[in-house]
Protein backbone atom coordinates (compact mmCIF):
# COMPACT_ATOMS: atom_id res chain seq x y z
CA UNK A 1 0.00 0.00 0.00
CA UNK A 2 1.63 3.61 -0.98
CA UNK A 3 1.35 6.20 1.62
CA UNK A 4 1.89 9.98 1.25
CA UNK A 5 5.11 9.63 3.11
CA UNK A 6 5.96 6.55 0.91
CA UNK A 7 5.19 8.88 -2.35
CA UNK A 8 6.84 11.80 -0.89
CA UNK A 9 9.69 9.69 -0.97
CA UNK A 10 9.85 8.35 -4.11
CA UNK A 11 9.45 12.61 -5.31
CA UNK A 12 12.02 13.66 -3.59
CA UNK A 13 14.48 10.46 -4.49
CA UNK A 14 14.26 11.63 -7.94
CA UNK A 15 15.26 14.90 -7.01
CA UNK A 16 18.31 13.92 -5.05
CA UNK A 17 19.44 10.74 -6.85
CA UNK A 18 19.67 12.52 -10.15
CA UNK A 19 22.69 14.41 -9.25
CA UNK A 20 21.40 17.81 -10.99
CA UNK A 21 21.93 19.58 -7.65
CA UNK A 22 24.13 19.26 -4.89
CA UNK A 23 22.34 18.11 -1.60
CA UNK A 24 23.63 21.44 -0.01
CA UNK A 25 21.94 23.32 -2.92
CA UNK A 26 18.57 21.90 -1.79
CA UNK A 27 16.38 23.21 0.96
CA UNK A 28 13.72 21.18 2.33
CA UNK A 29 13.19 23.75 5.32
CA UNK A 30 9.20 23.20 5.22
CA UNK A 31 7.99 25.66 3.04
CA UNK A 32 9.07 28.73 4.65
CA UNK A 33 9.10 31.63 2.06
CA UNK A 34 12.39 33.45 4.01
CA UNK A 35 16.24 33.07 2.04
CA UNK A 36 17.68 34.19 5.25
CA UNK A 37 20.96 31.74 6.25
CA UNK A 38 20.38 30.59 2.62
CA UNK A 39 22.94 30.55 -0.41
CA UNK A 40 23.43 33.63 -1.69
CA UNK A 41 25.70 32.54 -4.15
CA UNK A 42 25.50 29.88 -7.06
CA UNK A 43 22.32 28.52 -8.12
CA UNK A 44 19.75 26.32 -5.79
CA UNK A 45 16.23 24.99 -5.30
CA UNK A 46 13.61 24.72 -2.94
CA UNK A 47 11.22 21.30 -3.09
CA UNK A 48 7.88 21.56 -1.79
CA UNK A 49 5.57 18.52 -2.17
CA UNK A 50 1.78 19.38 -1.92
CA UNK A 51 -0.84 16.37 -1.41
CA UNK A 52 -4.44 17.36 -2.74
CA UNK A 53 -7.71 14.95 -3.03
CA UNK A 54 -8.40 11.96 -4.20
CA UNK A 55 -11.31 9.82 -5.88
CA UNK A 56 -12.22 6.52 -6.11
CA UNK A 57 -10.93 5.24 -9.04
CA UNK A 58 -13.09 1.45 -8.34
CA UNK A 59 -16.13 0.60 -6.46
CA UNK A 60 -16.44 -1.74 -3.47
CA UNK A 61 -18.39 -2.18 -0.60
CA UNK A 62 -17.97 -3.81 2.86
CA UNK A 63 -14.46 -5.67 3.25
CA UNK A 64 -14.03 -4.98 -0.63
CA UNK A 65 -10.62 -3.88 -1.37
CA UNK A 66 -10.89 -0.65 -3.26
CA UNK A 67 -8.47 1.47 -5.75
CA UNK A 68 -8.34 5.48 -5.22
CA UNK A 69 -6.14 7.97 -6.76
CA UNK A 70 -4.19 10.52 -4.59
CA UNK A 71 -2.92 13.55 -6.44
CA UNK A 72 -0.65 16.75 -6.08
CA UNK A 73 2.06 18.89 -7.08
CA UNK A 74 5.52 19.01 -6.63
CA UNK A 75 7.12 22.29 -6.21
CA UNK A 76 10.12 23.41 -6.88
CA UNK A 77 11.64 26.73 -6.60
CA UNK A 78 14.93 27.59 -8.57
CA UNK A 79 17.07 30.44 -7.48
CA UNK A 80 20.26 31.90 -8.84
CA UNK A 81 21.86 34.64 -7.55
CA UNK A 82 21.53 37.56 -9.71
CA UNK A 83 24.95 38.33 -10.76
CA UNK A 84 24.32 35.01 -12.89
CA UNK A 85 21.28 36.21 -14.94
CA UNK A 86 18.57 34.29 -15.66
CA UNK A 87 20.21 32.00 -17.75
CA UNK A 88 21.95 29.84 -14.85
CA UNK A 89 18.27 29.55 -13.26
CA UNK A 90 16.68 29.11 -16.73
CA UNK A 91 19.40 25.80 -16.88
CA UNK A 92 18.65 24.50 -14.26
CA UNK A 93 14.96 24.66 -14.37
CA UNK A 94 14.70 22.95 -17.67
CA UNK A 95 16.79 20.39 -16.55
CA UNK A 96 14.07 19.61 -13.97
CA UNK A 97 11.21 19.41 -16.14
CA UNK A 98 12.90 17.01 -18.09
CA UNK A 99 13.42 15.12 -14.77
CA UNK A 100 10.23 14.88 -13.79
CA UNK A 101 8.43 14.96 -17.34
CA UNK A 102 6.25 11.84 -18.65
CA UNK A 103 7.93 9.58 -16.13
CA UNK A 104 6.66 7.52 -13.04
CA UNK A 105 8.46 6.13 -10.09
CA UNK A 106 5.43 3.58 -9.60
CA UNK A 107 3.34 3.95 -8.17
CA UNK A 108 3.99 8.08 -8.62
CA UNK A 109 2.99 9.28 -12.31
CA UNK A 110 4.32 12.75 -13.02
CA UNK A 111 1.39 14.69 -15.35
CA UNK A 112 1.24 17.98 -16.60
CA UNK A 113 4.76 19.69 -16.00
CA UNK A 114 5.32 23.21 -16.76
CA UNK A 115 7.69 26.10 -15.96
CA UNK A 116 6.90 29.34 -14.48
CA UNK A 117 9.16 32.08 -14.99
CA UNK A 118 8.49 33.97 -11.91
CA UNK A 119 11.85 36.65 -11.88
CA UNK A 120 13.20 38.75 -9.59
CA UNK A 121 13.07 37.85 -5.68
CA UNK A 122 15.14 39.64 -3.50
CA UNK A 123 19.03 38.90 -4.19
CA UNK A 124 18.03 36.27 -7.02
CA UNK A 125 16.26 35.03 -9.78
CA UNK A 126 13.48 32.37 -9.09
CA UNK A 127 12.01 30.00 -11.55
CA UNK A 128 9.51 27.24 -10.56
CA UNK A 129 9.12 23.96 -11.79
CA UNK A 130 5.18 22.56 -10.88
CA UNK A 131 4.51 18.76 -11.65
CA UNK A 132 1.10 17.53 -10.73
CA UNK A 133 1.58 14.25 -9.44
CA UNK A 134 -1.24 11.23 -8.57
CA UNK A 135 -0.53 7.53 -7.02
CA UNK A 136 -2.53 4.70 -6.22
CA UNK A 137 -3.99 3.53 -2.90
CA UNK A 138 -5.62 0.57 -1.73
CA UNK A 139 -8.41 0.91 0.80
CA UNK A 140 -10.63 -1.79 2.42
Amino acid sequence: MTTINAARSAILLRLTQSGLVPLDRIDFGGGSIETDGLPTDGVWVRPVVKFAGGGGDSLGGEGVATRRVRSGTLIIQVFAELGLGEFAADELADQLLRLYEGRADRPVYYRDCYLVDVGRDEAHWQKQVNVRFDFDVVCV
